[in-house]
C-alpha cells in the first residue's frame, strides 16, 4: 500500500556528491566475474564504474546501495544516472516487509520494485523508479506464485537501497554509476537488519558453464549411473562420479554418496498442469531451496520425444523459478528435438540405443554426430550407454521362448567409443536394478564400465 503524506515533514536526500558505495546482489553467477572501481563524483561523471566479464549468455546480475530507509509514500521517488555499453539494464527499488517472513529463508521477506531500462548505448540517462499501487500490487500477486503462498502482503513495506538488475551475455560489458536521488524520506514504524540471502542458502557444487561440467571448482567428464543401493566403494570402482537417486525423499542416501564426494543427480517435484496450456501451473513448486536441499543437479526425464517438449520447457521452467537462489543444473534425456530443449535444458542427452534394434553402432554413432551438430545450442551433449537390454525385447525373447539375452562387455565398451566419437562431453551408464558383483553377469558389466573409463 502506498500512503500519502499528511502534515508530516519530508526530506529529499539528492546524492550528487560522494554516496554510498554500490555492490553486487549475492549470490553472482559463477560464470561472471565483477570489476569495479570509483570514479570521479560530478556532472556526467560515473562515481562508480562496473567491468563484467561473462562465459555464459543470460546470466543475470544485480548492482546495489543502500540508502535511508524510507515508508513508500505517493511522492516517493528514486533515480540513478547511468551510461552502459547495452541496453536493458533496469533500476529498481530494495523493499523490506518486516512483518512478512521469507520462507526460503525465514527472514523479513525482500523483494524489488521496477522502474525505467535503459535505452540509449553509451549514453547517459536517469533511470526513475516511481512505487505505486498496481506495481506493489503486482509484485504481490508474483512474489504468492513464485512462493506458493496465497497469505503474501507487502503491507507496511519500505524501501531502503537503488537496484540495478543487468543481464551479462558472453564477453565483455559493464556500466558507469553517476548520481542518485532519494525520497522524501519518512521514517518506517519499524526497521530490520538484513543481510543477504545467500548467506543462507548452501552453495551448489556443480554448474554447468556452457561446454564444461564444474564440481566442487574442477572441469570434470560427468560419469552417471542409476542407483540402486550399492557401495559407494562399487561407484568408486566403476570410476563414476555422479549419482542419480530416484526417490527425491532419500535425503540420508543422498547425503551418504556426497559425504564419499559423489555429485548426486534427482528428479524435481513435478507442479499440476493444465493438461491444454502448459503456460501455467494450477500450483507453483515450493522453493527447493528448502525442501529439496540435497542434490546437485535435476534430471527432467528419459527418452522425451517432439510432442513432449511443450511439457518439458514447461516443466523446467517452474524448476528454475523455484531452485532461483541454487539455479542447479538441469539435464534431460531426448529422442528428438534437443535443439528446442536446449533453451531451458542445459545438458541435453541425445542417447542412440544401438541395443535390441536394428541400428548398427557405426549408424547410431553418425546420427547422434548429425543431432549434437544440427543445432548450435547443443553446448554439452551426452549418452546414455546402455548395459542391459530394454525391457520390451527381454519380454519378447521370454515369450518366445528363447534364451534371455545379456549385453555382452564387448557391447558396452563399443558404445562408449562411439558415444565419445561422436562428441558426447558425459556418459551414462544405464541399469534397472542392482549391480550384483557376486553375479558373474553382473560383474562382467561392472568390469566392462570399469574399463571404459
Amino acid at each position: 500500500m502506498v500512503f500519502r503524506a499528511i502534515g508530516v515533514s519530508l526530506l529529499l536526500v539528492a546524492c550528487a556528491g560522494a554516496q554510498e558505495p554500490w555492490k553486487p546482489v549475492p549470490p553472482v553467477p559463477d560464470s561472471v566475474t565483477i570489476r569495479s572501481r570509483k570514479g570521479q563524483p560530478g556532472v556526467d561523471n560515473p562515481e562508480f564504474i562496473f567491468h563484467f566479464e561473462s562465459t555464459a549468455g543470460f546470466q543475470k546480475i544485480a548492482l546495489q546501495t543502500p540508502r535511508t530507509p524510507a515508508r513508500l509514500i505517493d511522492e516517493f521517488r528514486a533515480t540513478v544516472r547511468i551510461r552502459a555499453l547495452r541496453r536493458g539494464i533496469r533500476a529498481a527499488v530494495r523493499l523490506v516487509v518486516p512483518a512478512q517472513n521469507d520462507p526460503r529463508t525465514g527472514r523479513p521477506l525482500v523483494t524489488f520494485i521496477e522502474g525505467d531500462a535503459y535505452v540509449d548505448e553509451e549514453e547517459w540517462q536517469t533511470l526513475s523508479v516511481r512505487i505505486t499501487d498496481e506495481k506493489i500490487k503486482a509484485q504481490a500477486r508474483l512474489l504468492r506464485a513464485q512462493l506458493s503462498r496465497p497469505n503474501i502482503s507487502l503491507a507496511g513495506g519500505y524501501a531502503n537501497g537503488i537496484v540495478l538488475l543487468a543481464e551479462a551475455n558472453q564477453g565483455s560489458s559493464g556500466v558507469e554509476i553517476g548520481a542518485t536521488s532519494w525520497g522524501p524520506v519518512i521514517a518506517p514504524s519499524q526497521i530490520v537488519t538484513t543481510r543477504p540471502v545467500s548467506q543462507t542458502t548452501r552453495e551448489s557444487r556443480l554448474r554447468v558453464d556452457r561446454d564444461q561440467v564444474i564440481f566442487k571448482g574442477r572441469s570434470v567428464f560427468p560419469v552417471m549411473i542409476p542407483d540402486h543401493g550399492e557401495s559407494p566403494d562399487l561407484f568408486r570402482q566403476l570410476r563414476t562420479n555422479v549419482i542419480w537417486v530416484p526417490n527425491l525423499n532419500s535425503v540420508t542416501r543422498m547425503q551418504s554418496l556426497i559425504d564419499r564426494d559423489f555429485a548426486v543427480m534427482a528428479t524435481p517435484p513435478h507442479p499440476q498442469f493444465d493438461p491444454g496450456d502448459f503456460r501455467a501451473p494450477l500450483e507453483s513448486l515450493p522453493p527447493l531451496d528448502q525442501t529439496a536441499a540435497a542434490p546437485d543437479l535435476w534430471y527432467l526425464g528419459t527418452g522425451i520425444r517432439d510432442s513432449q517438449i511443450p511439457h518439458l520447457l514447461a516443466w523446467a521452467r517452474e524448476v528454475r523459478s523455484a531452485d532461483r537462489l541454487r539455479q542447479r543444473p538441469l539435464i534431460a534425456d531426448l529422442v528428438t528435438g534437443e535443439g528446442v530443449a536446449s533453451r531451458l535444458v542445459d545438458s541435453v542427452g541425445i542417447s542412440q540405443n544401438a541395443m535390441s534394434s536394428f541400428r548398427s553402432f557405426g549408424g547410431s554413432r553418425n546420427r547422434a554426430f548429425v543431432r549434437q551438430n544440427a543445432s548450435a545450442q547443443v553446448t554439452l551433449p551426452w549418452q546414455w550407454i546402455q548395459t542391459e537390454h530394454s525391457a520390451d525385447y527381454v519380454a519378447w525373447r521370454e515369450k518366445s521362448g528363447m534364451a534371455p539375452a545379456y549385453v555382452e562387455p564387448e557391447q558396452i565398451l563399443i558404445q562408449f567409443v562411439s558415444a565419445l566419437s561422436a562428441g558426447a562431453r558425459g556418459i551414462g551408464f544405464w541399469k534397472t536394478k542392482p549391480l550384483n558383483t557376486d553375479n558373474s553377469r553382473d560383474r562382467e558389466t561392472a568390469r566392462a564400465i570399469e574399463l571404459s573409463m
